[in-house]
């Protein structure tokens, strides 16, 4: 009896499951260069349109052997290259040789500087990239392509020919997730860079540095006015901000965070205005000419009013006089600014209409200041805010100041900084002074007022003589802020200028060393001759020693006898000592700085688990260690950060977890037993995370954790074996919404014949998976869909751009001009419910909701064990239509029917494929249908 066989839905590949009927129903054991868009619907793939090369093309060649040290090359077609051109060989077994400047430059051949005997095959100029580069990642913004090279270069699609100055490579460069993080925020481009954080504010523009500095400590001294607004005796703090608009104006506004309070006493003995230098040389200058300042940067002054003598602060009530603008300016280090704003327009109940500054108390709090980004490896955007992940600042060093001058026991250690002592910060000496204009590397010790004042001016005087070297010289990239106002003891921040420059260094303390000459011992008292003034006091503890013979004892100086030169000590040695130098000079400081042995050393403060987020809609304003939270483990890293509509999913080496809520947010873990293999193939699609995590593809929700890769695992676990580890590690994942595709690009393990480049596609409305394939010269790097144009972008091995054809006409189905794109579609073997008894398989009708194509195949295999396979047998095509037709839902169903031929009707297991290799050609498969019916094993009869 005849029956009839219908599959009419698409599961998609089903590889690691039982083949003999468990799969029947539309599995697939091959569908390649196609796609499930929707349930049960079988699609080719777009093609993918060639959009250039970011090399230079090359030229074939012969090269000639070595004479005299140089070598002779002939090419195939003009070259176009001239005497001085920068030329690179691609040599015969591999690889590249070069640079080598030509010479003797013609036509159709040139010569080289080259005693090699390297056999070449091409030679190419160089360009902006070097030979080799290739595309690393893409980020859109701006209706634009910016992608990054894996050699650092940085460009738009528009201009290829003409990168962004500089290399930049992603923040973890050499490490496993080397591909740049970005996000677009406010019309800007954010950028997770070795650099730190940068943005790219247009196509045309060059980066910058996210975010604005700490104004460096400003100098400010009264200057007498006859009607100036401070009064003799009184005193005012003052704040200074700096500010920017892009190149979208004032509607990206943004002010950086205040330095850190100067406070200012008249003392000219009558009335007087405030004169501040504020250093200007921290700004960013212009990527075009760096003799001036960029675009749109400003400074402003804030004020406290005055206070009067008694009074112990001058309060936190900061309010604007002053507004300067820098940009086009010429560029200079310094710029220096008078203040005669009257009390009475910042003054409670005044008539002004002065601004407060946004950190005072009654604004947002001193905690929310507008601290640049820190350097992060991953960046995103959710909850209106930019969030940054696995985070580090700059070195910093915080010491306080806790006494000048005066003596100390050797019970309690305590001594005070005097002129001669030596503070060493990261290799430069800043050496205290007693009196007169301090000079470049040196500081004034003041000591003429209170205990408490001369601590505090000396440390503001160390900071300004850090800042006025660090000006003079730019070597030295340390800025010095007095963080603490008027307290005592005062708090001196000593930090990295950026992030290029971030590295640790060390803060020492040296009391001089001096020369001397002890006497007899009379008493038991010695007396001790210095070469130069020792500056000592009765108290203080000094250590001698007999340099050479590592002979060192300490001694507390006695009053009697106390001279310039001279002091004396108990002591009824004979010991001959030479040098001299006052001990526990360390303990003037907190911590205490060594004069020997290890150094006190700047930290940066890297948290590999910590997320610092923005204010909202303000992503260069970070207030730090405020805006934070540091998830799950110490040290276990932050891999990858990914945005859903009510949570964000954080995943990290021990787990994943979830961050929820508003601020203050919280943090809950998700799961501890996935491990994500692969960070760049976390992508979202709708409410949907899919990653390549150890066991296979997985889908996060905002509730669970789904495996969807079970039915090819058998094809997945090659990769993610030992040997593919470091491999499948660089593997990213692409999302494209509106075509409900996640996309999973596997590149080929290196000696691994059977682990080629791969790439899987699952779509989410047909809960199906299938693969697509490109020449192995043209493997993709990098991709990513265009959410201006909905096309996907990819970036190849060799350099070239590809982008997807979406006009969502039959055109669309050629990759690059006219190379046809091969669609096979195999569905697991078929055994017509028992696969013991033989059957006859007489005709098959092919399902389709639209055929659009000239020519095609269909093949029919049937089990080589029962009876041979027929091969392909051809198909005739229902119609032919215009290349530039529409496709769309509204086209018929159509039906093909094709007699199997007789030799391949009778067997056990069937299986068939259906296969394309036509340019332009789109259909849309719902299944088949297959005519047979039960033979005779002991007949073998086939019915005709």
């Amino acid at each position: 009896m005849a029956g009839i066989s219908t599959v009419l839905s698409a599961r998609g590949l089903v590889t690691s499951a039982n083949n003999l009927g468990a799969t029947e129903q539309g599995a697939l054991v091959e569908a390649d260069n196609v796609v499930i868009r929707f349930a049960d619907i079988i699609e080719p793939r777009r093609g993918q349109q060639n959009t250039g090369s970011i090399q230079t093309a090359q030229i074939s060649c012969f090269v000639g052997p070595p004479s005299g040290g140089f070598r002779f090359v002939q090419t195939t077609t003009p070259h176009g290259f001239s005497n001085g051109d920068i030329v690179f060989f691609e040599r015969f077994l591999g690889g590249f040789s070069g640079p080598f400047t030509v010479l003797s430059s013609h036509s159709l051949d040139f010569t080289i500087a080259d005693a090699s005997t390297n056999a070449y095959i091409a030679v190419q100029k160089q360009g902006i990239y070097a030979p080799g580069d290739y595309l690393r990642q893409m980020m859109f913004f701006d209706s634009g392509l910016v992608f990054n090279t894996h050699n650092g270069k940085l460009a738009n699609l528009g201009n290829v020919g003409a990168p962004y100055t500089g290399t930049w490579f992603s923040a973890d460069y050499g490490a496993e997730d080397s591909r740049m993080k970005s996000t677009v925020v406010r019309q800007n481009l954010h950028m997770a860079t070795n650099k730190g954080m940068y943005v790219l504010e247009s196509l045309t523009s060059q980066p910058r540095a996210s975010g604005l500095p700490v104004p460096p400590d400003p100098t400010v001294q009264p200057v007498t006015a006859s009607a100036g607004f401070l009064a003799d005796t009184n005193r005012c703090g003052f704040k200074i901000v700096y500010g920017r608009t892009d190149i979208h104006g004032t509607k990206n506004y943004y002010l950086g965070p205040p330095s850190y309070p100067v406070v200012v006493l008249n003392t000219t003995g009558g009335l007087a205005n405030a004169r501040l230098t504020i250093r200007t040389d921290v700004l960013p200058t212009s990527t075009t000419d760096p003799t001036k300042f960029a675009d749109g940067l400003f400074v402003q002054i804030y004020r406290t009013v005055q206070v009067a003598p008694g009074i112990p602060s001058v309060g936190d009530n900061y309010l604007q006089v002053f507004e300067q603008p820098l940009g086009g300016a010429d560029f200079v280090s310094t710029i220096s600014i008078t203040d005669s704003t009257p009390d009475a327009f910042i003054e409670v109940g005044s008539t002004g209409d002065a601004l407060p500054l946004y950190t005072n108390s009654d604004s947002e709090g001193p905690t929310q200041r507008n601290d640049p980004p820190p350097y992060s490896r991953d960046v995103a955007t959710w909850q209106s805010r930019t969030w940054y992940a696995q985070t580090t600042n700059l070195h910093s060093l915080s010491i306080k100041l806790l006494g000048v001058g005066g003596g100390g026991t050797e019970a309690d250690g305590v001594t005070g900084l005097r002129a001669g002592d030596v503070v060493i910060i990261d290799g430069v000496s800043f050496t205290g002074i007693g009196s007169g204009f301090p000079l470049p590397g040196s500081f004034l010790v003041y000591t003429s007022g209170t205990s408490a004042e001369n601590i505090l001016v000396t440390a503001r005087n160390l900071v300004n003589a850090v800042n006025i070297y660090a000006i003079a010289n730019p070597s030295f990239t340390i800025n010095a802020f007095l963080t603490t106002g008027e307290a005592v003891p005062p708090t001196i921040l000593l930090e990295r200028d950026t992030y290029p420059n971030n590295t640790v260094f060390s803060v020492t303390f040296k009391t001089p060393l001096l020369d001397c000459t002890t006497g007899a011992a009379s008493g038991g008292v010695r007396t001790v001759t210095t070469a130069t003034d020792h500056g000592y006091i009765e108290g203080d503890v000094v250590t001698l020693d007999r340099a050479g013979f590592r002979i060192a004892k300490n001694f507390t100086v006695l009053a009697t006898g106390l001279t310039a030169t001279q002091f004396r000590i108990t002591d009824s040695t004979a010991i001959a000592y030479n040098t001299v130098y006052r001990a526990y000079g360390e303990t003037a400081w907190n911590p205490a700085l060594p004069r020997t042995g290890t150094a006190v050393s700047s930290n940066n403060d890297d948290a590999p688990n910590r997320l610092c987020f923005s204010k909202i809609q303000e992503p260069e304003s970070v207030p730090r260690y405020v805006n934070s939270l540091d998830i799950g483990t110490p040290g276990k890293k932050i891999l990858r950060i990914q945005p859903m509509r009510d949570q964000m999913l954080v995943f990290k080496e021990e787990g994943t977890y979830v961050v929820y809520a508003d601020e203050p947010y919280s943090v809950a873990l998700l799961d501890n037993t996935v491990q994500l293999q692969a960070i760049d193939t976390v992508s979202a699609v709708g409410s949907t995370v899919f990653a390549l995590v150890d066991d296979g593809v997985a889908a996060f929700t905002e509730s669970s954790i789904q495996p969807t890769s079970v039915v090819i695992q058998n094809q997945l676990m090659p990769y993610l074996g030992s040997l593919g580890r470091d491999s499948t590690a660089d593997a990213y994942g692409i999302a494209h919404e509106s075509d409900q595709l996640f996309s999973l690009w596997i590149p080929a393990i290196p000696g691994q014949a059977s682990c080629p480049a791969k790439t899987f596609v699952y779509g989410l409305r047909g809960n199906a998976w299938t693969t697509w394939s490109f020449p192995t010269a043209q493997d993709r790097t990098c991709g990513r869909v265009d959410p201006f144009s909905d096309s996907l972008y990819m970036g190849a091995i060799d350099g070239s751009i590809w982008r997807e054809r979406h006009s969502s006409r039959r055109s669309d189905y050629v990759d690059d001009t006219s190379t046809p794109i091969q669609t096979t579609v195999t569905w697991a073997t078929h055994v017509f419910g028992q696969p013991a008894a033989t059957k006859q398989a007489r005709e098959m009708h092919m399902h389709f909701k639209q055929a659009d194509f000239n020519t095609g195949t269909l093949t029919f295999k049937v089990d080589k064990n029962t009876i041979p396979s027929s091969g392909p047998t051809p198909i005739t095509p229902g119609s032919v239509y215009s290349v530039d037709k529409f496709i769309g839902p509204w086209e018929q169903p159509q039906q093909f029917r094709v007699l199997v031929p007789q030799d391949a009707q009778r067997g056990a297991y069937f299986t068939f494929t259906w296969s394309t290799n036509e340019a332009k050609a789109y259909w849309a498969l719902n299944g088949f249908s297959t005519i047979y019916e039960n033979t005779s094993e002991r007949t073998n009869t086939v019915r005709t």
